[in-house]
């Protein structure tokens, strides 16, 4: 119902809903962070459109970002891109 009530507001506002689901991507990571840091937790992040991580010394979790890495170049994407708010296109 939610989802039905905000794709008619944005169809009826023109909204682009691309860029509109890429800003709930970010979003979402953003509260990945804030949750990861409340828990002192290493994490690697991903979802359509955005991905985060925080990696210290946990081994699995620099390994995930490392593969996913490769799939970003091999599919024309920037692994280095910053995508937080100072530096959004």
């Amino acid at each position: 119902m939610l989802k039905e009530t905000l794709d008619n507001n944005n169809k009826e506002k023109n909204v682009d809903v691309k860029k509109y689901d890429l800003n709930k991507a970010r979003s979402l990571c953003e509260e990945v962070k804030q949750l990861a840091s409340l828990y002192d937790l290493e994490f690697f992040f991903i979802t359509e459109g955005a991905s985060c991580c925080s990696i210290k010394n946990n081994e699995a979790v620099r390994n995930a970002r490392t593969k996913h890495e490769e799939w970003e170049i091999a599919n024309n994407f920037d692994p280095k891109h910053d995508w937080s708010e100072k530096n959004a296109k």
